[in-house]
């Protein structure tokens, strides 16, 4: 593994920190950025430098309790379940963004027609969503 960043790689990593911070944006302002962004970057490359300790280590332990190598298997069959529906959660949640821009953009071009039924039924569900979080 090379320890060197040259311009190309180093421009890609900073765009990746970009594209991190701009998911960022919609939940935190931007004076709040730096209490946030660089933790999360800390952590994240303490994850990758350690990745191969962190798996040398998990073979040490597994050799001396053979037992632990069956709870191990199931772990990592149920993070890689989880991985796979977390992506798929991640996936509806984009395109039902992407959906919710679209549908605001047609309400505000006129593009569509908001009845009163519209109006009616998104007051009851916002009123549903305010009675769930009290609870």
């Amino acid at each position: 593994m090379s320890l060197m960043l040259n311009k190309p790689r180093l421009d890609n990593l900073a765009g990746d920190i970009w594209k991190s911070a701009e998911r960022l944006r919609g939940k935190f302002k931007a004076y709040e950025y730096q209490g946030v962004i660089l933790p999360i970057i800390v952590i994240r490359r303490l994850e990758c430098v350690l990745l191969a300790w962190r798996e040398a280590k998990s073979d040490e332990v597994l050799a001396r309790r053979p037992g632990q190598q069956l709870i191990a298997a199931f772990v990592r069959e149920k993070d890689g379940e989880f991985r796979v529906i977390s992506a798929q959660i991640e996936r509806q949640i984009e395109t039902l963004t992407a959906y919710r821009k679209s549908l605001i953009h047609e309400c505000v071009t006129g593009q569509r027609r908001i009845t009163e039924e519209d109006v009616r039924r998104a007051t009851r569900v916002d009123s549903i969503h305010c009675l769930e979080h009290r609870s």
